[in-house]
């Protein structure tokens, strides 16, 4: 599938682009549950892409070098820019020719201040546990961003709209109004213009994961769960956290390996299983796959010895014995295991992702 990768701040409302950028506008998603020294791409997205969407614009930004915390991310998208993973549109240019109904869709939306409360509190307490977790990592330090990010929550508005959550009464003074409005009009104007891209492009899309609760209440509003690519990306996500907990990528370039390896599909396919209601990606599942991957294993091991005994006599034979009893036995036991592991070649496949050492370590054989 084709997933859209968003661009933060992207907007038909001008408030936020003529206001001073702050380190993440108009840059990617980043994945917040791995905080080191720069910010990390959501690997588990990207092993589901089959290409990403990115806006032009976009990618710029992080290859500038400007902000060193997206390095990682800037290496990652042109590693599958250059390996043609990555396709590039103007979001702008698609943002502007549906201006007016963007206009209508927003004003529609502000009709109920108070409905969005709830999603622009989960918001918020989202973000701000992105932030902790920047300073825990110390990756706010790294960036220099702690003095922005103080001062933007420490804008007017936002902290007019932190004491109306704290109060209902005060909420209703007409300048907590005022400041929930101009928020609501920044966050929706912008998931807005994210769901008109996806339409219009024909994919799905990644978000940050603080923008969740709007367009969860978005897709209520039309009985819809979720947006598309949603459940696939939630799916992946789960798999890896009951299957392989303690994964990570640790160079960019594992990824583009990945991407080329043939048994990405069988990874898919799981996904796919999982969002179609056919398994449940619990701990059961987990515990079942590897029981079922030993049990293999132990198998395979059992027919090498039988063939290796079997094949001895050979490794009499002067000179050329051994080199011929050992292909002998890997042509008999090769085929043999290729078929028993055939229903869970994706768990070997990230098995031996996982067990790349950050220096290098060895590749997954392709197919």
């Amino acid at each position: 599938m084709q997933i859209l990768l968003t661009s933060f701040g992207l907007s038909h409302v001008p408030r936020r682009a003529e206001a001073r950028p702050d380190a993440f506008y108009r840059m990617p998603p980043v994945s917040i549950s791995q905080m080191t020294r720069d910010f990390m791409p959501d690997y588990s997205v990207l092993l589901l892409a089959e290409q990403i969407i990115l806006d032009s614009n976009t990618y710029e930004r992080p290859l500038s070098g400007r902000n060193r915390a997206y390095g990682t991310v800037a290496l990652m998208i042109r590693m599958l820019h250059d390996e043609g993973f990555v396709r590039l549109e103007d979001f702008d240019a698609i943002v502007q020719e549906h201006r007016s109904l963007l206009e209508a869709v927003l004003e529609k939306d502000l009709r109920d201040l108070d409905g969005w409360v709830p999603a622009l509190r989960e918001s918020f307490a989202a973000w701000r546990g992105f932030l902790e977790s920047m300073r825990e990592s110390r990756l706010s330090h790294h960036t220099g961003m702690d003095v922005h990010m103080a001062e933007f929550y420490a804008a007017d508005f936002y902290h007019l709209i932190g004491e109306g959550f704290e109060s209902s009464e005060m909420g209703k003074q007409a300048e907590h109004r005022q400041a929930l409005r101009e928020a609501l009009a920044e966050y929706l104007s912008y998931v807005n213009a994210n769901l008109l891209l996806c339409h219009s492009l024909q994919c799905g899309f990644h978000d940050w994961c603080d923008f969740q609760p709007f367009y969860r209440d978005k897709f209520l509003t039309i009985a819809r769960e979720s947006g598309p690519g949603a459940r696939e990306i939630e799916s992946m996500k789960r798999l890896f956290e009951v299957s392989f907990p303690e994964f990570t990528f640790w160079h960019p370039d594992n990824i583009i390996r990945a991407l080329k390896d043939r048994r990405i599909r069988e990874l898919r396919a799981v996904v796919d299983k999982a969002v179609r209601g056919e398994l449940t990606l619990d701990r059961e599942f987990a515990v079942r796959v590897l029981k079922e991957v030993l049990k293999i294993e132990r198998s395979i091991v059992r027919l090498r010895n039988i063939v290796s005994w079997a094949t001895m006599p050979l490794g009499f034979i002067p000179v050329v014995g051994t080199p011929v009893q050992k292909a002998l036995e890997e042509g008999i036991v090769q085929p043999v295991a290729s078929r028993r592991r055939r229903e869970f070649r994706w768990f070997y496949f990230i098995s031996e992702l996982a067990e790349r050492s950050p220096s290098g370590g060895s590749e997954p054989a392709p197919g």
